[in-house]
């Protein structure tokens, strides 16, 4: 009988270990983010005055635009091999907050699980009582 209760507690602890080795935590964004990434995409709507004026679609060849980005917050965008531009990059929730060398920032909406990366943002100006806005989307695939 000694022997049976032994059996059925390793059975249970086998059982808890099984269990709990089955949980996985989710994965962080951030480190799902680092690394290069092929532009593969872009969507813009424009409109003025809230009414669409305009829609682009462009697609490209991957390592034609590349994006590194480093776990110390840094990213860079590389055209054809080439510097293009560098910034600074926060998470905050599903947001992706973009420091360019020049201190302006950009807040753009991100998706990201490992293997294509989203951004989403809108960029909106007025003059004289009219407003320009621009929505954009630009789709990433990992290197």
């Amino acid at each position: 009988m000694k022997y049976l209760v032994s059996l059925k507690g390793l059975f249970i602890c086998f059982f808890v270990l099984a269990i709990c080795a089955c949980e996985k935590e989710k994965d962080d964004p951030g480190k799902l983010l680092i690394g290069t990434w092929n532009l593969m995409s872009t969507h813009i709507i424009f409109y003025y005055d809230n009414v669409k004026i305009n829609e682009t679609n462009n697609t490209y060849v991957a390592g034609e635009n590349t994006l590194e980005i480093s776990a110390d917050g840094k990213a860079v965008r590389y055209r054809n091999g080439t510097i293009a531009d560098s910034f600074y990059w926060v998470l905050d929730g599903n947001l992706m907050i973009i420091t360019s060398g020049s201190g302006i920032v950009q807040k753009a909406e991100y998706a990201v699980d490992g293997i294509t990366f989203t951004l989403k943002w809108a960029v909106s100006e007025t003059i004289e009582g009219h407003t320009s806005r621009s929505d954009n989307e630009s789709i990433y695939k990992r290197d």
